[in-house]
């Protein structure tokens, strides 16, 4: 519970002091590079304990760096992102009830995740843990882009606060230039044009 409330100073910050806060894709992006960044320097602080406490074994710190390296950053960037995107929506809402209960609802979720992993121990356990973490993520990611798709495709005018983007209206190519008329003589002529031939001055 303390390390996600600590990975949310970021996002909180970001959400604060930029103008990146309409659409909770945005959230989903910093929650995830944050998730990451986070996850390596707890890998290396694992690997790090794990060496200091074997010894010096270098094949006991590697095991521990490839099982931490495989499963914690997907686990952390997904619990980071989900966050994120869901303060981001509920910003974007402003902060209505049904989006505060909402961001509510995935930080308990992200908790108990990080509660399971923390609990669990083994390659397969702590994979299983990552994997559906992973597909928490990408349920959130496309829910996000198939609501701002609709948006932009012709779905209801967004409107402010509601977290959805704005349609994207392209302006209409310029009309061709239209050539002046010209009026032609009995003879063929444009009319008023000054005649070349002597003859038929």
């Amino acid at each position: 519970m303390i390390e996600e409330s600590v990975k949310l100073l970021v996002p909180v910050g970001v959400l604060v002091f930029t103008r990146y806060r309409a659409n909770p894709v945005d959230g989903l992006l910093v929650g995830v590079a944050v998730g990451t960044g986070f996850a390596v320097l707890e890998t290396l602080g694992y690997g790090f304990v794990a060496l200091l406490a074997s010894g010096g074994d270098l094949r006991t710190a590697e095991a521990v760096l490839l099982l931490r390296g495989v499963s914690s950053p997907a686990a952390h960037l997904a619990w980071s992102g989900v966050l994120a995107a869901a303060l981001w929506h509920a910003h974007a809402r402003r902060w209505r009830p049904r989006a505060v209960a909402r961001l509510v609802a995935a930080y308990v979720l992200v908790v108990g995740l990080h509660a399971l992993t923390d609990a669990v121990s083994g390659w397969v356990a702590l994979v299983a843990a990552a994997a559906a973490s992973m597909a928490l993520l990408l349920w959130v990611t496309h829910r996000e882009l198939v609501l701002g798709r609709r948006a932009v495709d012709g779905g209801p005018p967004a409107r402010p606060g509601s977290g959805r983007p704005v349609p994207i209206t392209r302006p209409s190519a310029p009309a061709p230039p239209v050539s002046p008329t010209v009026r032609l003589e009995s003879d063929g002529r444009p009319s008023g044009a000054v005649p070349t031939d002597r003859s038929e001055a």
